[in-house]
């Protein structure tokens, strides 16, 4: 799997691909209907991806690739933390079998989901992967002056620092990832706008 879709908590290869082949259930049901729904833009002008949800807690992004197959999933929805609300992927998906889904990942966070909720946090679960991702995000984030925030709930005061350079990252870093039960309460987010608490 490529770097740039391991986003948040990500599902694994499974030997069984059960996650896989119920996104592509989802997928099959959604354009099996008498009126399939359109998608909402060609991916390099050939692949088809759907929205579909209520843009709170059912909603997900699939990309299919020219033979109907899921290349991708992402399911997302909207959270609030003292009192402004962010939008934060949940589940991920790409299937290794095709290569439909390259750059999307990344396409899909800056220019459909950050759009719609304005500032994006990282799950509790981040793997090594999703790691790389968050960082290439944050780099992208810099180059297009957006701005870049710990997150720390780790104790009833909760903080929110901005992190304006890769010195500021290399600060938190060990802070915002890491498989400890306190790094479930720290995260990277990456806002259009500048926030407070």
């Amino acid at each position: 799997m490529n770097d740039d879709v391991e986003a948040t908590r990500l599902i694994p290869p499974l030997a069984d691909d059960v996650y896989l082949k119920e996104a592509q259930k989802i997928l099959d049901k959604r354009l099996s209907v008498t009126r399939p729904p359109e998608p909402f833009m060609l991916w390099e002008n050939k692949y088809p991806a759907y929205m579909f949800g209520d843009g709170e807690k059912k909603s997900y992004i699939i990309l299919a690739d020219e033979y109907g197959q899921l290349a991708y999933f992402v399911r997302y929805r909207r959270i609030s933390h003292n009192g402004f609300r962010l939008g934060r992927q949940v589940l991920l998906l790409r299937n290794p079998g095709t290569y439909a889904a390259d750059g999307f990942a990344q396409y899909v966070f800056f220019n459909v989901l950050l759009p719609k909720y304005t500032a994006l946090i990282a799950d509790q679960e981040q793997t090594a992967k999703g790691r790389r991702f968050w960082v290439n995000a944050i780099q992208t984030a810099w180059a297009r002056n957006l701005y870049v925030y710990f997150l720390d709930r780790r104790s009833r005061k909760t903080e929110l620092h901005e992190v304006n350079n890769l010195s500021a990252l290399s600060l938190y870093s060990d802070d915002i990832w890491g498989k400890t039960k306190a790094h479930e309460l720290t995260f990277a987010v990456i806002s259009k706008r500048p926030l407070s608490l």
